[in-house]
């Protein structure tokens, strides 16, 4: 207002609901209180605003009565993946294991221990991977879940790799997998991460929990399934019925390889060059 300079608001999550009420300290409540105020006040005030799914761009609009919200999803730019076993070989597995990978932050909000006591109930020759960062004591509580499950065979955790490295790492798994549990927060509920284009960048079929902007793109393109729930049998359940459907795998991998090639960032960068050509036509 000062400047009199037109605004992008840019929302990488849906404001105020990042985290849960009941984890959040009082200084924090307190800053989420004046936020709260604020927030009706000041968005409606920018001349755009930008999201990252549309579930959450449908609810910035109805929330804070406004219309010029664009959807601009975190889209990597296209490049092909050759599919290779570095996985294995940095694991030591035999050729014919097959991998099912998480990729990301490893936080106690991901619903990672569920994966771990899915483990167990695997198909022989299955390995779940958790290639990431821990937050917190995260890797610690899941290796401990581990040794109490006695499944160290059946389930692995390895450091990042560097991004630029990251899909050839990834296209060397047979499942991508998405767990977050929709009930921790309306951010969550309503995300697309990252490493949804990132799988299928890779080619790698997709493993999800039923988040909707995540359904939306896996029955588009036909390029994985959704969990009915988050119990441990249902996902050891999905996994092996999607390992043993060798031809409908492969299908799911080509769907994906095709799908990359309308979901990159050459492409969704038009949507983003259509908000700033919006607000420069603005008074």
């Amino acid at each position: 207002k000062i400047r009199r300079k037109p605004l992008i608001f840019e929302a990488y999550e849906l404001p105020l609901h990042d985290v849960p009420l009941s984890e959040m300290g009082r200084m924090r409540r307190v800053f989420r209180g004046l936020l709260s105020l604020l927030l009706p006040r000041l968005i409606p005030a920018c001349q755009a605003v930008i999201a990252v799914s549309p579930p959450i761009v449908a609810e910035i609009k109805r929330s804070y009565h406004i219309e010029r919200v664009f959807l601009v999803r975190n889209i990597l730019p296209y490049r092909t993946v050759a599919h290779s076993d570095r996985l294995r070989e940095q694991l030591g597995l035999a050729p014919r294991t097959r991998v099912v990978l998480y990729q990301g932050y490893l936080q106690l909000d991901r619903g990672l221990d569920i994966l771990v006591r899915a483990a167990p109930l695997l198909d022989p020759d299955s390995m779940i991977v958790l290639m990431g960062r821990s937050l917190d004591a995260t890797q610690a509580r899941l290796e401990s879940i581990m040794r109490e499950l006695d499944v160290a065979g059946r389930i692995r955790i390895i450091p990042p790799v560097p991004y630029d490295e990251l899909l050839d790492w990834t296209a060397s798994a047979d499942i991508g997998l998405t767990p977050l549990s929709p009930e921790q927060t309306l951010t969550m509920k309503w995300c697309l991460p990252n490493k949804v284009f990132e799988y299928i960048m890779a080619g790698l079929p997709i493993l999800s929990a039923p988040l909707p902007a995540v359904q939306e793109l896996i029955t588009r393109y036909d390029v994985g399934q959704t969990l009915s729930s988050a119990l441990p049998s249902t996902v050891a359940h999905a996994l092996n019925t999607m390992l043993a459907d060798r031809a409908r795998l492969a299908r799911m991998q080509e769907n994906a390889l095709r799908a990359a090639r309308e979901l990159c960032w050459e492409n969704e960068q038009e949507q983003l060059l259509k908000v700033y050509e919006s607000v420069l036509r603005s008074p």
